[in-house]
């Protein structure tokens, strides 16, 4: 019964169900309140201003004096178009401060598994763009402390947490929230590498986003599809990042540059000779 209420707990933590509540908050919403079991209503007040010393943007609900202080520094640089074509995306990346991971370090991470050609943008339907912190955007990756990420997904309805503990990740409508323990220590019998997992989570929760539900396992020893619950259970399938994961590489540049040739150029016409008359000796 306990292992059932856990593993109900989680599968709900990222149903990513977005409603219209989160959808009018404009920016990030409020830090938990002192009390974790109550989700926090949504800011009546936002501000924004620069985190000392880090160059990041920062927003702040009323209750920013309590901890977790609900503080996120953006990354304001935009990166470079992913995939080739269709409809774009747009997305933001920021960290709640406080934590162990630098900005530069998690939108890498973001940029990795996003960027990659077996990612969303592989299916060729689509492509996303990374934009800085003061833009609008389609969706904002959160790397959240894990009451944070608990508060955030409560506001819609999504409790992450099992045995008490916020657990999971979720997506919450406009908001992709990594839980930062997941992040930092990745999951227990995951059977593959700690990136991998983040590669994993990320695409999962965007899926969300882009109207994927969940998925099982097609049966054991095969990939595990990206909207399978693989925080919750591997269900004997393989642990695996991307949603196309047999899609093809690009090709590789020729390293060996081209050698140079020199244009064609058309020699000038050879002086005519005068003819000369010809005499009999």
């Amino acid at each position: 019964m306990i292992l059932t209420a856990m593993i109900t707990s989680a599968m709900l933590g990222c149903s990513g169900r977005p409603t219209p509540r989160l959808a009018a908050i404009s920016g990030l919403p409020l830090a938990e309140t002192s009390n974790p079991a109550l989700a926090p209503a949504p800011p009546t007040t936002t501000g924004t201003g620069t985190a000392p010393g880090t160059g990041g943007s920062r927003q702040t609900g009323p209750d920013a004096n309590v901890s977790p202080p609900g503080i996120w520094q953006y990354a304001q640089d935009s990166g470079p178009m992913f995939g080739h074509a269709g409809a774009v995306y747009t997305f933001r990346v920021a960290v709640e401060s406080g934590l162990p991971v630098s900005v530069p370090d998690f939108t890498a991470a973001v940029d990795s598994a996003l960027g990659d050609y077996r990612s969303w943008t592989g299916g060729g339907a689509l492509r996303m763009l990374r934009v800085g912190g003061g833009s609008g955007s389609s969706f904002t990756v959160l790397l959240a402390q894990p009451w944070t990420a608990y508060a955030l997904c409560q506001n819609i309805g999504i409790d992450i947490r099992v045995n008490g503990v916020p657990f999971t990740n979720c997506q919450a409508g406009a908001l992709i929230v990594i839980n930062s323990t997941r992040y930092v220590g990745g999951v227990g019998g995951y059977g593959a590498s700690l990136t991998v997992y983040r590669q994993y989570a990320i695409n999962h929760e965007v899926g969300h986003r882009l109207g994927h539900g969940h998925v099982s396992c097609p049966g054991p020893g095969q990939l595990a599809p990206v909207m399978q619950q693989q925080t919750i259970s591997l269900q004997g399938c393989i642990a695996n990042a991307w949603p196309y994961p047999n899609a093809a590489p690009p090709p590789t540049p020729d390293p060996t540059p081209a050698p140079t040739i020199p244009p064609a150029t058309t020699p000038p016409p050879s002086p005519t000779a005068t003819a000369q008359p010809t005499t009999e000796p």
